[in-house]
Formats: structure tokens, sequence, C-alpha cells
């Protein structure tokens, strides 16, 4: 956040200041000729610089703790200097439900190359110049108002002699707050659809609002080039955050794979051991069963890990909802089971094959030698209904493994 007051001011540009007509302060002017809006800093009206100053409409407080580059404030990126002379916030919204996520953009002027955005969102940071270049499958998508569900591909042919972007969002947004100048009529509450495409580190967005279109290209900025060029020194971004376009650390990504393929080899080697785990107990519930078993005393002859094992063949299209209690020697719960069973698949042959669901549950868990039983309660329907029906019945089988080398694996694992 920003937090300390190391800003960077200098006479690099002018400053113009008129009377504000509504409150009769002074007003601060940075921006050129296309500047059509200014927001009174004292009054927070909405002022007209096409015609003389006329307000247009007031405009919501801003509290002092929001993160933002104040406006004056000067600096240099990529070899061009800049100053900050206004700031807008949007917040997500769609259909008329408003989220709470939101972004500021900074709208930089330069004497030498115009305007710019210098964008914050998710603690990282984009600078993005407007631009004439538009894709090549825009007439098919955009304009059309039909959504552009990610991650469909648009092809800018003269940006970087030519990229394929990767739509990252596509959503409606609300101007939520403006202070300073703006190149529109820039008043809250107004809606604009927007799209966000991706190629990292570039960024290319497209940004519609009532019959105006406009383009946009970017390129990640590191927060550190953030502080260096505007005097900021305390910006620090979320250690979780990670920004639309921001490129891969290879570090990071090298960690990723290793840890990815560890995950992979101990799921490989969990499921191999509990194949080969020793079967030492198998029973069936019938039918008559379903709803209440108690297994007869089985005993459990070492210390280790356990696994229970519910196959239940004949489900389909249908659920089942098991509570299991194991009970020690006295009756004495000593651990207690819960999950729901389901599968369902099409069994038409005119129609398409589908499956959801599987037929078996396995449940690991560690016990000290003894007797123990096992208090099997369920309930099920056929269909989806919620509710269960009580005459519903079906035969389960029950499987208990002595996963002794899968207790031996974990502990070097798990220590």
């Amino acid at each position: 956040m920003i937090t300390d007051n190391k800003l960077q001011y200098s006479s690099k540009f002018k400053l113009k200041t008129i009377q504000c007509p509504n409150c009769g302060g002074s007003v601060a002017l940075y921006g050129g000729q296309k500047v059509e809006t200014v927001v009174c800093q004292y009054c927070s009206w909405l002022l007209d610089t096409k015609d003389n100053f006329k307000p247009i409409a007031p405009v919501k407080m801003c509290p002092q703790n929001r993160r933002k580059i104040p406006i004056g404030t000067e600096g240099t990126l990529n070899g061009v200097d800049y100053v900050v002379i206004g700031i807008a916030e949007y917040k997500e919204c769609c259909e008329n439900i408003y989220s709470s996520y939101n972004w500021t953009e900074h709208l930089l002027y330069s004497y030498t190359h115009g305007y710019a955005w210098l964008c914050l969102e998710n603690n990282q940071w984009t600078l993005l110049h407007e631009t004439k270049e538009t894709p090549r499958n825009l007439p098919y998508a955009f304009p059309q108002e039909r959504y552009l569900q990610p991650p469909i591909s648009i092809f800018v042919g003269n940006f970087f002699s030519g990229k394929n972007f990767i739509v990252y969002e596509h959503s409606h947004c609300m101007l939520d707050y403006v202070e300073g100048e703006m190149t529109w009529q820039a008043k809250t509450g107004d809606i604009s659809e927007y799209i966000d495409a991706i190629a990292p580190p570039y960024i290319y967005s497209i940004e519609r609002h009532v019959s105006e279109m406009e383009f946009f290209c970017g390129e990640y900025i590191k927060h550190t080039e953030i502080s260096k060029a505007f005097g900021i020194r305390t910006l620090q971004p979320s250690h979780f955050s990670i920004g639309a376009c921001q490129p891969s650390n290879p570090i990071l990504k090298a960690i990723g794979i290793a840890a990815l393929l560890a995950c992979f080899l101990s799921w490989f080697l969990l499921n191999k051991i509990q194949k080969k785990g020793h079967i030492f107990k198998q029973f069936t519930v019938p039918e008559s069963s379903f709803s209440s078993y108690l297994s007869e005393p089985i005993y459990f002859h070492s210390n280790g890990a356990y696994s229970l094992s519910i196959e239940i063949p004949e489900l389909i299209n249908a659920w089942t909802y098991y509570e299991i209690y194991l009970l020690y020697e006295e009756n004495i719960e000593h651990l207690k089971f819960s999950r729901e069973i389901s599968y369902y698949c099409n069994t038409s042959k005119n129609e398409e094959w589908w499956r959801e669901g599987q037929r078996i549950e396995t449940f690991y868990f560690n016990i000290p030698p003894g007797t123990y039983t096992l208090d099997i309660n369920a309930e099920g329907n056929s269909g989806e209904t919620a509710s269960p029906d009580p005459s519903f019945k079906i035969k389960t089988t029950f499987t208990l493994k002595n996963n002794l080398n899968r207790s031996f694996f974990l502990s070097i694992i798990c220590p």
C-alpha cells in the first residue's frame, strides 16, 4: 500500500488553475487538450472543461485510505515523463448486481506521448495506451453482444508483429469513483463492458460504453519500477496476488512442476500400496439390513494403518448415505465415518453415454490392536430426489485391509 509522502513533484509539467464556479475553490489542471471533465477537490462536483467549467453532477467522496498515487505526482516509465492527472475506480458488476471486486486506474499525461493508464488491480500494475489496432475476429463477437467465454483466442495483427491473446475476462463494470481530470464525461454510476485478453507480459483490452468502443494495449510493470518512478517507498504487493498479464517466475514454475510430480508420485505409490493391502475381513450386508446392520466382532491384530472400503456394485441412478461407527470392545465409539455414495449414468442407447459418481469409497484410519464392531447405518433414494426413501434397499460389500506398507510409506513422507 501507499503509506508515506515521499512522492515526486517538480516543475516539468505546467500547472494551470481555475476557480470552481460551484464553490469558488482553486482547481488544478495538468492535462492537455483532450481533457473534458475535472472534479473539484473541494466540493466534489464534476466540471465540464469544454463548457466554461459548468458543473455537471456531484461525485461521491473517496475514503482517505484508498490505494492510489496522488494527482500531480510525476514519474518516468520506460523513458517517458508522466504526471498523474486523474484517478478512476471501477467495480465489477453483472445485471445490476455489484461485486466487491474493484480496481484503480490512474490517468497519466505526457507532453510527448499523450495519455496512458496506469492500472492497479489485485495489487499488481499494468501500463496501457490507447491503440487503433483491432482484432480480426471482433466483428463476429463483441459488437453482437455475444459473451466471449475464456479462453477464446483473439488475434491482433500489428501488435508486436502479430500476436494471439487469450480472453481472460469478459464482464461489465461501473465507474464507482472519479477525481481529477478525465478525457471523457466521467460520471459515477456509468456502466461499461470490457474484454481483457492476455499474452503475458502483454494485455489487450477492449472497452465499450453505449456506442463508443476503445482499444488498449498494455504491459505488466513490476511494483519496484512504480516505486522508483514515482518515489513511492512503501508500495508492497500482496504475496498471494498474481496480475492478469504477469509473466511466470521461472523459479516458482520449476518449484510448481516439482511439487506436481511429487504429488503424482505420492498418489501413484499410495494407490499401488492400497491395492496390495492385505484383506483380513470382507462381508456383504444384504438388502434387508441396508438401513441398519451390526457386524460381528472383528479383531484388529496390530498397530498401523487400516482401510475400510464400501462397494455397491448394483448402484445406478441413485444415491446412498452411510454413517459407520467403529465401536470398541464395550460398544464405546472409537471412530465415525460418514460419506455419500452416488452413481448416475445414461442408460438409453439412443443418447450420448455419460456417467457421474462412483460405486466405491474408501476410508483410511489408524487404531490400536483390539476387538471392534462396525455399526452401519444407511439411507438412500433413486433418482435425484434429496429426501431419503425408507423403502430403498441395496446390497453392500465392506472390505477391511491391513495397510502396514502404506503406514510405513506415510511415516516417511509425513514424519
